[in-house]
């Protein structure tokens, strides 16, 4: 499908740093608000959790407001609300406190519910390459920010990060003498603030992890997000998110590839057929056993199977 990329000067003219607060109250006013800026897009829907499938499908009739960026990043705070973004191939709630990062390349848009309202920090690459960053340790050998997706703010962190978005915002709206230096010199502060937030996170989700994965490596071959819940004492929604947080796949992603690997030792060094192995090591359905292993490995199965 065709996605939309669109430019800086199409969300804010000319210039090279802006901040913006927008409050989405409707469909009608969301999708009205985009298409002053974009003509056509299409948003590819990929699998994701049945809940928010549900939920765009059960809210939007218009699913097209996908779009890529062509030359800047995008930052952006849920100052109230709650809504579902999609970011490549994630969805996600997002309510107040919750941090989205759009690079170049992303594919990207939010769908709100009523009283959802964002601050958004867009910032030219070219900008960026010309003058450069103070905190250059956010950027990677690539050039893109060291920032996940999606991030979660909390205490001190979010009551900075949100007084930092209102006084950009101030600093933009009246556009006084060396303004856009100044705004630079604040989204450095934003990395910073960002930055320092996600190390500490990080350490308190590897701590929270250990049990659980030594859990879930005992009981992978039929352990589900639910009875997980019920041994960690965390709600599954909080452990599906510490999953992708903390080792970038999903719960069912690195539960088949745990399942994925005993088999390939089983394979190998076994002579139980190929079907029983898949059975015992947690898919209860062959062919679903097959595309699984496909997925993970590039071949099947049976390509692992010596003669005998």
């Amino acid at each position: 499908m065709e996605i939309l990329h669109t430019s800086l000067e199409q969300w804010a003219g000319t210039s090279p740093i802006a901040i913006t607060n927008h409050d989405f109250h409707d469909m009608a006013q969301y999708t009205a608000y985009l298409k002053n800026v974009q003509s056509k897009a299409a948003l590819r829907m990929y699998d994701s959790e049945p809940f928010l499938n549900d939920w765009l499908s059960s809210h939007y009739a218009d699913l097209s407001l996908s779009h890529m960026h062509t030359d800047f990043i995008e930052i952006t705070y849920v100052h109230s609300g709650a809504g579902v973004a999609v970011l490549n191939d994630t969805k996600r709630m997002i309510q107040k406190g919750d941090i989205v990062c759009v690079q170049l390349g992303d594919q990207h848009a939010n769908y709100p519910l009523p009283s959802f309202s964002v601050y958004n920090c867009l910032v030219s690459s070219r900008l960026l390459e010309q003058k450069g960053l103070l905190f250059e340790s956010v950027v990677d050998e690539s050039g893109r920010f060291q920032l996940p997706g999606f991030s979660t703010l909390e205490g001190n962190t979010l009551l900075q990060i949100e007084d930092l978005f209102e006084t950009m915002q101030a600093e933009y709206n009246q556009k006084q003498l060396g303004y856009e230096s100044l705004l630079l010199y604040y989204f450095n502060q934003l990395l910073v603030l960002l930055y320092r937030s996600i190390r500490e996170s990080k350490g308190r989700h590897n701590r929270v992890m250990a049990p659980i994965l030594d859990y879930v490596a005992e009981h992978y071959r039929s352990i589900t997000l639910d009875q997980l819940a019920t041994f960690s004492s965390y709600t599954a929604p909080y452990l599906s998110r510490l999953f992708r947080e903390t080792l970038g796949v999903n719960f069912t992603e690195y539960v088949n590839r745990l399942r994925i690997e005993e088999a390939i030792k089983l394979i190998m060094q076994s002579s139980f057929s190929i079907e029983d192995i898949g059975r015992s090591v947690g898919f209860k359905n062959k062919l679903h056993f097959y595309e699984v292993f496909k997925k993970h490995t590039g071949f099947t199965p049976g390509t692992l199977r010596k003669p005998r």
